[in-house]
């Protein structure tokens, strides 16, 4: 399937999807018709928008992707998802005091309008 048909069929942004195989994160074959994806590579794209999402590097995607089997890439690749994980956690903690800060606003201003 070409990136178009595919970004067509999985409804998602043709643009996001040529600038991972530009990163090298996804890759197909070239016939004809252009290029051909398998459905393995294009499965790929809903874990890379996953990574991004968690404010992966390109560079620490495409670490993650590799399909080393050794115990320390193994063990880096678990840090890796640990640190970012941690950062989200960060990040909901700070919105959780702002949350809390204009809760206390609303308590505070519906108390003088009574």
């Amino acid at each position: 399937m070409t990136l178009e048909n595919a970004s067509k069929y999985y409804e998602i942004d043709y643009e996001r999807m040529a600038l991972y195989e530009q990163k090298g994160l996804i890759s197909g074959v070239k016939t004809e018709n252009g290029t051909d994806y398998s459905d393995a590579e294009l499965q790929k794209i809903s874990l890379i928008d996953l990574l991004r999402e968690a404010n992966f590097s390109f560079e620490e995607i495409r670490f993650y992707l590799n399909d080393t089997d050794n115990a320390i890439d193994t063990i880096k690749k678990i840090t890796l998802l640990k640190r970012q994980r941690s950062e989200v956690l960060d990040e909901i903690h700070v919105k959780q005091k702002i949350l809390q800060n204009l809760d206390y606003l609303i308590y505070e201003t519906e108390k003088k309008k009574l």
